[in-house]
């Protein structure tokens, strides 16, 4: 997928995350059971900045690996345009391919 229009997206790294106030040891690293906690941060970070469109942070579990969250509500699916032919799969069969590479690698597919 390709994005159609600009947007602006705040790395949690370095900087910014002093700037926030924050460690990335205890946002970041912390695992699962703090989950909930760093729900919280990012939707702070959603109220205070109208001008940002989502998130990326480096994968505690996947060195290297760059995570990205999009606000549903600042991003649609109207602003991607495809960039590949993932061979026609509708969104049932999008949603099933995905929730199975998710349950392999123990992750928990939520909607807010």
């Amino acid at each position: 997928m390709k994005l159609r229009r600009a947007a602006k997206i705040l790395p949690l790294s370095g900087n910014n995350l002093r700037r926030l106030g924050l460690v990335r040891a205890r946002l970041l690293e912390p695992g699962p059971k703090h989950y909930p906690a760093t729900a919280r941060w990012t939707e702070a970070i959603h109220r205070a900045m109208k001008n940002i469109a989502g998130i990326t942070w480096h994968s505690r579990q996947f060195d290297g690996a760059l995570c990205l969250m999009l606000f549903g509500d600042r991003i649609s699916p109207k602003d991607f345009s495809p960039q590949h032919d993932w061979g026609g799969f509708d969104q049932d069969e999008a949603y099933e391919a995905i929730a199975a590479v998710a349950n392999e690698a123990d992750i928990v597919i939520t909607e807010s």
